[in-house]
């Protein structure tokens, strides 16, 4: 981690558009090491003494050093080493926001900070598995991620269960049977329509069939009825779900019925 300045643009309003050019930019940022249109935030230093070199040094630095509370050159509050030993040393800062790490009045964050401090593999690992979900999260399922080295599916691309052999698939005519016995007979999770006198639960169906298909985010390949995730969260928690869950229940002695051979996916 390593800041020398903190930049962020200038208002639009200041800038003219004809000023916006590629040799200006580099000759600025060559002699001052900022960019004409931009403003230093007004914090200076650098995290580590290797800002360049990964590792935990951060962590270490934030438990090995006393951090004392000092005014940049800009005005801006930061912290800085009261020990230093040498100049480069002398160079490292926090933020507040780093700080806080040390001040969780749970202890929460103060483990963790000491954990990655003492532990590089494990940083190594947490980071890992946190960059994937990060550039991978809106991807959809692990089978839209391509190359030699995606890791196999991840909790979070919800990964679907093995499809049951042939042989292992019910009869469907058997299937169809047993729905149409759920759809008209009373069940306890939910009172059933009536239409002419008799239970009926094929309204019910034919609405969890849509809210099904119905929670699928084009966005990031979330939901459908691949998987049934109607019956989890947080689908099932929706507004528009609201009561789905007591359907899904109608169905389940089918489901328990013909077991692992019939997918909530299918039976739904």
């Amino acid at each position: 981690m390593h800041l020398e300045k903190l930049m962020e643009p200038v208002p639009m309003e200041l800038v003219l558009p004809q000023q916006w050019t590629l040799q200006i930019l580099t000759q600025d940022y060559a002699a001052t090491g900022r960019y004409t249109f931009s403003q230093i935030s007004g914090f200076e230093g650098s995290w580590t003494d290797a800002p360049t070199t990964w590792g935990n040094d951060y962590f270490q630095n934030l438990l090995n050093f006393k951090w004392v509370l000092t005014t940049s050159p800009a005005g801006k509050p930061q912290w800085k080493p009261s020990n230093p030993t040498n100049a480069d040393e002398a160079k490292l800062f926090m933020l507040t926001s780093d700080i806080a790490l040390l001040h969780d009045p749970m202890n929460s964050y103060q483990k963790i900070v000491r954990q990655f401090a003492n532990d590089l593999i494990l940083l190594n690992t947490v980071f890992a598995h946190a960059w994937y979900k990060l550039t991978t999260r809106d991807v959809g399922p692990v089978s839209r991620c391509v190359g030699p080295m995606v890791p196999p599916a991840q909790p979070f691309q919800n990964p679907l269960p093995a499809a049951p052999l042939p042989s292992a698939l019910p009869q469907w005519d058997q299937v169809r049977a047993a729905v149409r016995t759920a759809m008209s007979t009373v069940s306890t999770a939910i009172s059933p329509d009536m239409v002419n006198g008799k239970p009926y639960y094929g309204a019910m169906f034919v609405h969890l069939a849509f809210a099904c298909a119905a929670t699928f985010r084009r966005t990031d390949y979330l939901g459908g009825c691949n998987g049934a995730r109607v019956r989890f969260s947080p689908e099932k928690d929706w507004s528009v779900n609201v009561g789905l869950s007591s359907v899904v229940e109608v169905l389940r002695p089918v489901k328990t019925k013909f077991g692992s051979g019939l997918m909530w996916t299918d039976l739904v």
